[in-house]
C-alpha cells in the first residue's frame, strides 16, 4: 500500500523526531492573523553566522521583557541554521521534509513566548533580584555567602602557593639529580670542555677495576696473613711451653743444689753471726 506524504513526513528521518505534526497552511495563516496589530515582530530575526551578533542586533529601546522574546527567536533561528548546515552533508537529508518540521516548530515557539510573555513570566525573569524584598534575612544569608567566598578564596590561594612551593622544590630535586648523572656519567660535550673538576674526576682511578684486576694476589695474601698468624700462635705456646719448663728445672736444681748445704757448718757460723 503506497503511504501518504503525512505519512512518509512522520517516518523520514529528517523530521527530527517532534511528535506533533507540522500544522496545515490555514492554520499558519490564521496564527499570522492573530499576531498583526500587536507590537511585537511577526517574523524571526535574520540568520547569524556566529552566537555574539545574536544580542547585539536587538533594539536597546525595547522592553526588556520583548527583548528576552527576541533573544529566543534568535537562538532558535540560529540553532535551525547550524543544524541544517550540518545535517547538509548527511545522506538521504531532505530539505523540504527539514523545512516543514522547522516552520512547525517555529509556530509553536511563536505560541509559547507569546504566552509568557502574556502571563507575566518574561516580564519576571528580566527583573532579577530588584524586585526581592529588602529583608534582612535574605542581606544575612546573602553576607554569609560573601564570607564563605571570601574564606574559599584565601584557602584556594593557600592551596595555590603551597603547589607551587612544592613544584619549585620537585624541579629542585629534578636539576640536582640531573646534575649528578651529568658528573657520573659527562657527555661528549662536556669532556671536551676545558673544566679542572671534569679533569679530576676523570683522573681519578677505578679502584673497583683495581680490586678485580688484584684478586688473585689479595687472596695469596689473606693465605699468607692466615699462615703467619698459625706461626705466631706457635710461637708464643712454644714459648710458653718453655718459660714454664725452665722455670720447673730451676726449682728442681735449686732444690738438688741448696738443700744438702742448709745444714753445713758454714752456713750454722753464719746465721749465729747474723744474730
Amino acid at each position: 500500500m503506497a503511504s501518504t506524504p503525512e505519512k512518509g513526513q512522520r517516518t523520514s528521518p529528517n523530521n527530527l523526531s517532534f511528535q506533533e505534526t507540522s500544522p496545515s497552511p490555514r492554520a499558519r495563516r490564521k496564527s499570522l492573523r492573530r499576531s498583526v496589530g500587536k507590537k511585537r515582530r511577526r517574523t524571526l530575526p535574520p540568520i547569524y553566522h556566529n552566537a555574539t551578533g545574536l544580542s547585539d542586533a536587538i533594539s536597546l529601546s525595547l522592553p526588556e521583557n520583548d527583548r528576552l522574546m527576541e533573544l529566543i527567536h534568535a537562538c532558535f533561528q540560529y540553532s535551525v541554521h547550524k543544524l541544517e548546515n550540518s545535517l547538509s552533508h548527511t545522506d538521504g537529508f531532505n530539505a523540504s521534509s527539514f523545512g516543514a518540521t522547522v516552520s512547525a516548530v517555529k509556530e509553536k515557539i511563536l505560541r509559547f513566548t507569546e504566552r509568557l510573555s502574556r502571563d507575566g513570566t518574561l516580564k519576571r525573569c528580566t527583573e532579577g533580584f530588584k524586585s526581592l524584598p529588602n529583608d534582612e534575612d535574605v542581606e544575612a544569608f546573602q553576607e554569609k555567602i560573601r564570607s564563605d567566598i571570601a574564606v574559599m578564596t584565601g584557602e584556594c590561594q593557600q592551596w595555590e602557593e603551597l603547589l607551587e612551593d612544592y613544584k619549585k622544590k620537585a624541579e629542585d630535586v629534578s636539576r640536582q639529580l640531573e646534575e649528578n648523572e651529568i658528573i657520573k656519567h659527562p657527555t661528549e660535550n662536556d669532556a671536551r670542555l676545558p673544566s679542572s673538576q671534569a679533569d679530576i674526576l676523570q683522573s681519578k682511578p677505578d679502584y673497583n677495576a683495581i680490586l678485580r684486576q688484584q684478586g688473585a694476589v689479595f687472596d695469596n695474601m689473606e693465605i699468607v696473613l692466615d699462615e703467619l698468624q698459625q706461626s705466631l700462635k706457635l710461637i708464643d705456646s712454644f714459648s710458653s711451653d718453655t718459660s714454664s719448663h725452665l722455670q720447673q728445672l730451676s726449682t728442681q736444681l735449686k732444690d738438688k743444689s741448696f738443700k744438702p748445704m742448709e745444714d753445713s757448718p758454714i752456713r750454722t757460723f753464719l746465721r749465729v753471726s747474723k744474730k
